[in-house]
């Protein structure tokens, strides 16, 4: 995480995929920090990937439900994209990207 948030997404990866490969049981957050890390760098294809890992073992993670709306919509898959949406808004139905 702190390769992560240092701004340092690619260098985190190996080591992410590393810690989940030492543990096969390793909490949705190594998932969705993967999922992130995959966002920031561009490849959206593994960052829906590892979110939907996460979003299928925490279902109302909503940090893991946005950031898999954001690489839908991001790789031009805008009616999952939509569909993701709404996951957020059964999660939390006043959320907005107001202020944010």
């Amino acid at each position: 995480m702190a390769l992560r948030f240092g701004g340092r997404p690619k260098e985190a990866i190996p080591v992410i995929k590393k810690a989940i490969r030492l543990n096969p049981f390793a909490p949705s957050a190594y998932l969705f920090n993967l999922g992130i890390c995959y966002l920031l760098s561009g490849q959206y294809e593994e960052a829906i990937t590892e979110c939907k890992k996460a979003t299928t073992r925490e279902p109302d993670n909503l940090l893991a439900q946005l950031a898999l709306t954001a690489a839908y919509a991001l790789s031009g898959r805008d009616a999952e994209a939509l569909a993701t949406a709404s996951e957020v808004l059964r999660i939390d139905p006043k959320f907005s990207l107001t202020g944010c």
